[in-house]
Formats: structure tokens, C-alpha cells, sequence
């Protein structure tokens, strides 16, 4: 080998190992920066930890000091209390407790939430679980029905026998057959066998395919069975806030005269309570709501045959019922509009200035208003719904099944209405659900909250089985849309 060989392998020798040694220093310089990072995010950690432990101890010791602060105030308040217990409070402080009224002529009580006697029957429970779980399932035999009644209903309703029709759940022996089934269902003025030769003319077993039920059932407007008792003549003038100076001249027959619960002057003037047309105070019935309309006027909403029995469009309208010279009353208004055709029985009254009045307010207990929101919507089947007439107990409200919206039914004396609502009494007979001079009243639905309720219909006619019938609230706003309720 010869000289210049060796120092070339010399060479490469020495770079060889000086390559190894940067590559050795450079990780080990790597490791080191490494290490310091992770002391430092360690440190970091630590620092942040610390902060978050010292943030929790303070927000624990306020919590601490608030939680204190608040039981030694509830410890002082309980302690005041069981001071005064068993003291009558001041006029003042019963004042202050008072729930306020928004009315700008004040309301003389507050407001009370409704004392209901009856419970929900454990059956509709179920009938309304079932009917919303299966609803998919069910809703085309229901839309099914109710084309069927639109196009045969008019041809049917001329049947002598037949009293209404409307789409509902099948029933046998008044049980609602389960599972849910819907049919057509007659209400007939009395029901025969199907062998009867009596019968001339026998109803569809089914129509189209679509089964039918038949079952008894009529219809009447609520005041008339107060009127065929005796009859009043009132006086031709009662001045405004007046006892009548001269008794009215009565024929009186030997029936007992059907009376309001609460025949006094409600003020300041709200819905539920008695009113009579000044010429027949006989036929007393319900305030139902108070309104007011474009030009500022203050309006009241009751029934066509409560406020003008005799077709009357000025006529007078007294609150109370003038039944007697002892019974203290006073005009409130005048009818403005008045409706009685085949969807509504509705009539406006226009009060006259003077009358304290508050919007929207049903009376409830002894002279308080009903607690709670209300609003109006559409009814819907199988929700609860009720009403508060005059003649029925303000403190003692009973509520049933609305069991068809958009039945034909004919009115004994009156003649057929389409879209009417029917609240059932599914309380098996044990509570009374409506009674004559209730007409008048706003139909209640109840909702899912507590102290919500929809006005969905004015009531104006019973049914022979103890239900309540109604005509739709969206048909009265149509006919009379200057009034806002």
C-alpha cells in the first residue's frame, strides 16, 4: 500500500468519526431540550391546577356564605311568622297580599285556581293513550268518516227519527269498544229493535262499508225548560244601578221557578254570571265574556235566545235576572248583534258607559276570577273541557270529554246545526255537568299546563243524556268581526 493510500483511508477515518460525534452531540442536545419542555409544561400543569383548587375553594366558601345567609333569613321569616300565627291580619295587610288586578277599576278579590268535584275516569285515560299512540293508524278511517258525513249527513238528517250524526268510536251497551274503531254514530229520538214492524224506514247499517252505530239522544236549547215553568213580566224600565221601585206582574204556575245560583249584582262585571233580557227575565242565562271593539266600546258575548228571546236587536239587558221586586238590579247594555242560524247562537251586547268591567275574567268562587291564562283555539277530541254557568256553583266545577267537534244535530224547536261540539259526562251520572241558564257560558278546554285555558265554543244546548253542546268560537269571530275578545 502505498503512501498516498494510507492518508487517504486516514482521512475517511477521521470523518467518519467526527460525523458519528456531531450526530451523538445533536441527540443528546435534543434530549435535553426535550427535557426541559416537559419540566416546563410540568411547572405549567402544576401553576394551572393550582389556580383552578384556589377558584373552587372561593366559589365553595361563597356558595357557603350565600347558603347561610339565605337559611338565617328563612330562620328569621319562619320565626315572624310563628310570631303573628293565630293574629287576624290588618285591612292593609290583606290588601298587600292580594293577587293584583290589572283591570283600571281594580277587582274586589283575587284570583283562585278551579276547584274541580270530578277526577279524569281512569277508561278516558286509556282511551287517550291509546288514541294518541295508534293516531297514525287511526286518522284516515276518522277523515274517512267525517267525508261521509259531509256528503250523506243532510240526506240522513231528514230521517224523522234521527236527531244528529257525528264520527265517534264504536260502542256497544255505551262502552267504547277497544281497540279504538271509529264509525258513523245516529243519535236517534228512540232507539228499536231491528225486528220492530214498526219501523218503516230502518238506518244503514253501514255506509259504504263504513260501520254505523245507532243510540238515543236529543238536543234542546237550555232555557227552554226553565220557560214552560212559570213566567215573569218585568218591569218596562229599570234605571242603572236601581232597585225596582214597582214589583213586576206575574203569572206564577204551581212549578217551582227554576233559579240562578247567585241572583245578586256582580261588579265590576264579568263572565259567568246571570243576565235576562229586561222582557223575559224568566229566561235568565250567562254572561259569557267581555270584549271591546274598534272603536274603544265595551262589549259582552252571550246567547241569541238569552239576550233577545223575542228577535229583538235594541233589547235590554239586565244583570241580574229581575225575578222578583226584592232582587236589586240594574241595565247593563243593549244587544248590538245578534245571530241565530245553523252554526251559531251567539249575541253582542253593547254596555253602557258606567258599567265596571274586566276583560277576559270568568267569576269564580264567591265573586273572585278564575286563575290562569286564557286564550282561544279549536277544540279538539277527547280533551277535558268545561264551562262555569250562573246556574251552576262557581266553587264546585265539573269537567267532561269533548266527544265531537264537528257534529250535525237538531235543535228541538229550533232546527239543524252543523259543527257542534259535544262534552260528554264520563263521570258515570255521579256529577252534573250542565244545567238550564247556563247557556251563555264560554266552553273551557283544558291544556297540558296547570293554568292555561282555551276558549274553543259558546255553550247554548244540552243533550238529553246530561252533555253539553257548543257552537265553535272561530264561527262566532267570524260573524261578528269588530268585536275582539
Amino acid at each position: 500500500m502505498t503512501m498516498a493510500t494510507k492518508k487517504t483511508a486516514t482521512k475517511k477515518t477521521a470523518t467518519k468519526k467526527t460525523a458519528a460525534k456531531k450526530k451523538a452531540a445533536k441527540k443528546t442536545a435534543t434530549k435535553k431540550t426535550a427535557t426541559k419542555k416537559t419540566a416546563t409544561k410540568k411547572t405549567a400543569t402544576k401553576k394551572t391546577a393550582a389556580k383552578k383548587t384556589a377558584g373552587r375553594s372561593a366559589t365553595t366558601k361563597s356558595t357557603e356564605t350565600k347558603f347561610t345567609a339565605t337559611r338565617t333569613t328563612a330562620t328569621k321569616s319562619t320565626a315572624a311568622k310563628k310570631k303573628v300565627a293565630g293574629k287576624r291580619p290588618t285591612a292593609a295587610a290583606a290588601a298587600k297580599s292580594r293577587t293584583p288586578c290589572d283591570d283600571p277599576v281594580g277587582c274586589p278579590r283575587g284570583a283562585i285556581k278551579p276547584k274541580f268535584l270530578n277526577a279524569v275516569p281512569e277508561e278516558s285515560r286509556s282511551i287517550e293513550i291509546e288514541r294518541r299512540e295508534r293516531w297514525s293508524e287511526l286518522l284516515p278511517d276518522y277523515e274517512q268518516g267525517l267525508e261521509l258525513v259531509r256528503k250523506f249527513g243532510p240526506k240522513l238528517m231528514k230521517h224523522p227519527e234521527v236527531t244528529g250524526i257525528h264520527v265517534g268510536f264504536k260502542r256497544i251497551r255505551n262502552c267504547i269498544v277497544r281497540p279504538l274503531q271509529y264509525c258513523i254514530r245516529l243519535s236517534v229520538r228512540r232507539k228499536r229493535p231491528t225486528n220492530d214492524h214498526r219501523i218503516v224506514d230502518p238506518l244503514p247499517k253501514s255506509i259504504n262499508g263504513y260501520p254505523v252505530d245507532v243510540f238515543e239522544r236529543t238536543y234542546e236549547t237550555i232555557a227552554d225548560s226553565m220557560s214552560t215553568t212559570s213566567h215573569l213580566v218585568a218591569p218596562a224600565n229599570i234605571p242603572l244601578n236601581t232597585v225596582p221601585t214597582k214589583p213586576p206582574k206575574s203569572k206564577r204556575s204551581k212549578s217551582k221557578l227554576q233559579l240562578p245560583h247567585n241572583n245578586t249584582i256582580i261588579e265590576p262585571l264579568r263572565g259567568g254570571v246571570v243576565i235576562a233580557d229586561i222582557d223575559t227575565p224568566e229566561n235568565w242565562g250567562t254572561l259569557g265574556l267581555i270584549g271591546k271593539g274598534q272603536s274603544g266600546k265595551k262589549y259582552a258575548i252571550t246567547c241569541s235566545h238569552v239576550a233577545s228571546k223575542r228577535r229583538n236587536r235594541k233589547a235590554t239587558v239586565t244583570q241580574p235576572a229581575a225575578l222578583d221586586a226584592q232582587t236589586p238590579t240594574r241595565v247593563i247594555g243593549h244587544v248590538a248583534y245578534s245571530a241565530r242560524n245553523s252554526s251559531i247562537d251567539a249575541a253582542v251586547v253593547e254596555l253602557v258607559d258606567g258599567i265596571k268591567s274586566r276583560r277576559q275574567a270568568i267569576i269564580a268562587g264567591s265573586n273572585n276570577y278564575l286563575a290562569g291564562a286564557i286564550g282561544f283555539g279549536a277544540a279538539i277530541p277527547e280533551s277535558r273541557a268545561f264551562k262555569i254557568g250562573a246556574a251552576s256553583d262557581p266553587n264546585a266545577i265539573v269537567h267532561g270529554r269533548i266527544q265531537l267537534t264537528t257534529g250535525i244535530v237538531d235543535i228541538k224547536g229550533f232546527g239543524t246545526m252543523t259543527d257542534q261540539i259535544v262534552v260528554i259526562n264520563d263521570n258515570g251520572g255521579n256529577f252534573e255537568l250542565i244545567r238550564p241558564g247556563d247557556s251563555g257560558s264560554v266552553l273551557l278546554m283544558m291544556t297540558s299546563a296547570p293554568d292555561v285555558f282555551l276558549v274553543v265554543g259558546l255553550v247554548h244546548a244540552r243533550t238529553s243524556d246530561g252533555a253539553i253542546v257548543a257552537c265553535p268560537w272561530n264561527k262566532i269571530l267570524e260573524h261578528f268581526p269588530l268585536v275582539e275578545f
